[in-house]
């Protein structure tokens, strides 16, 4: 609602140092977003509404409208738990702060990036985005920065972190041929892609996430479309339809997960040696190495450079 309030400024005014001003605004609230609920946001053809989606159903219930033609996509801050937005111009592109609550959504940042595809949040709370060819940014939310990456250089739609093995999860961009339904991972130290599968139905997936039991959905259905819900096999990638959302165009998915329950997929992790992904990257002047062992054992961590010469040893 429209708040009203004052400030005193001590100028250097003789007779009459202390200076008021009056001044009024609208104030707004960003709530967080709630543990375990499937938060959604539309395109054009939905009035860029901010939503939720029935994981059992697929029916999506509005939360209200962000004020925004279009919110290409949404992310959920790990910790925090807000919710930001994604919309872009020819030139540009917002990163948003949306309310829980009611769906409203206020300019955070703009970033001369005009093309972006999606936002996500990796386990370590940093915001990356990608282009719709495939370039990885981060995003700095205390100002806006930015920083390219790598590049995968392939055409992407939306992303999702693995909330335990930190892979950041891909769908492809694509209206026709073979591969517009397919469902990747890219290495963001090298912009390798590894197709995990195809979802074998007839549309691009608009933007995926995972859920606390690691399971991954996705949105399907483009402009003029009513849009489905689809939960997708992580180790085929194949699509199967939980049900209709209701609503036509809905583009964007996040899902703030809590802690993670043990699931054999964890498990599984416990039964291989792994070597997971450094964060930062790239970095100046630390980063982070995790590995995991399934059995106590002896261990060498070396570094080499570009043409296979070592030049540290980390752990011995």
């Amino acid at each position: 609602g429209i708040k009203t309030g004052t400030i005193t400024i001590l100028s250097d005014d003789a007779v009459n140092p202390n200076k008021i001003v009056y001044l009024k605004g609208k104030g707004f609230t960003i709530d967080p977003a709630a543990e375990k609920i499937l938060y959604a946001s539309s395109g054009l053809d939905n009035d860029g509404k901010i939503l939720t989606v029935d994981l059992s159903s697929g029916q999506g219930n509005i939360l209200g409208p962000s004020q925004f033609e279009e919110v290409k996509s949404i992310a959920i801050h790990p910790s925090t738990k807000f919710i930001y937005g994604l919309t872009t111009e020819n030139t540009s592109s917002k990163i948003l702060r949306v309310n829980a609550s009611g769906g409203d959504a206020y300019l955070l940042h703009e970033i001369d990036l005009g093309t972006m595809a999606g936002i996500a949040f990796d386990k370590n709370e940093t915001l990356y985005s990608i282009s719709i060819f495939g370039e990885v940014y981060t995003v700095d939310l205390s100002n806006g920065n930015y920083n390219l990456v790598v590049d995968a250089n392939t055409p992407v739609s939306g992303i999702s972190f693995h909330p335990i093995t930190n892979e950041l999860w891909a769908s492809s961009r694509g209206f026709v041929g073979p591969n517009k339904d397919k469902i990747f991972k890219i290495d963001i130290s090298t912009g390798d892609v590894t197709l995990v599968g195809n979802t074998g139905l007839p549309f691009m997936t608009n933007d995926i996430a995972f859920d606390e039991k690691l399971n991954l959905y996705g949105l399907i259905g483009g402009s003029g479309q009513v849009s489905d819900l689809v939960e997708i096999n992580t180790t085929t990638g194949v699509g199967t339809i939980v049900g209709s959302v209701g609503f036509e165009n809905i583009i964007g998915l996040a899902y703030l997960t809590g802690a993670i329950s043990s699931t054999n997929n964890e498990e599984q992790l416990l039964t291989v040696f792994a070597l997971q992904q450094n964060y930062p990257n790239p970095f100046n002047p630390l980063t982070t190495i995790k590995y995991h062992l399934p059995v106590k054992s002896f261990v060498n961590l070396k570094v080499f450079n570009l043409v296979c010469e070592e030049v540290g040893l980390l752990i011995n």
